[in-house]
């Protein structure tokens, strides 16, 4: 696959890829008992970890105007959103009673999609009219446990009609009994195609 360049710099979606692969091959080698463990929090530290192992000269910030990532790798600005869905077990402090904490449905549905939108729609946020830089690229990395109840919903994905249009996704990885996906959101070329 010949590698998308933008004057020797590598496309945002090449950064995002190839941190995205890392992550997904650092998360296949733990340990099965460690899977359970892991939340939206240590997936993004590993893949920060892995953006900086392919790309050292990238500069990060979290919680970047209500985004989860900044990266900015030479003149590239990316935004980056995590969601994490998994079905984690409650266990009570005897081990007699164990009880699912949450799990897939249309509430956690919903919230992917509002994400999307958000991702979609930056243009018309407040604070562009003051931050005006070019934003290169806008990701959302998915990931879910590989299960018949979260594969009704995210295997394969039924974007809203109107969010269709911006949405090209990259391809599934699967570490362990999780799926991990990087999707690619396109600005809308009109108003009013995110409402």
């Amino acid at each position: 696959m010949k590698r998308a360049e933008n004057h020797g710099q590598p496309a945002a979606r090449h950064i995002m890829q190839s941190a995205l692969q890392r992550t997904c091959d650092r998360l296949d080698k733990l340990p099965e008992e460690l899977l359970p463990l892991l939340n939206e929090s240590v997936l993004r530290f590993f893949f920060v970890q892995s953006l900086l192992k392919g790309h050292q000269n990238c500069k990060l910030q979290q919680e970047w105007h209500r985004f989860d990532l900044l990266v900015q790798h030479k003149r590239q600005n990316i935004l980056v959103e995590f969601k994490f869905y998994c079905r984690p077990v409650g266990t009570s402090l005897t081990g007699d009673h164990r009880w699912p904490k949450g799990g897939p449905g249309k509430k956690n549905f919903k919230e992917f999609i509002n994400c999307v939108k958000k991702l979609a729609s930056i243009d018309k946020c407040k604070w562009r009219t003051i931050d005006k830089g070019k934003i290169d690229g806008r990701y959302l990395v998915l990931a879910y446990l590989n299960d018949s109840g979260y594969k009704r919903y995210y295997a394969p994905l039924d974007y809203p009609p109107r969010l269709r249009a911006f949405v090209e996704e990259n391809g599934e990885r699967i570490f362990g009994n999780m799926a991990c996906r990087l999707i690619e959101i396109r600005s809308p070329q009109h108003r009013g195609a995110t409402d």
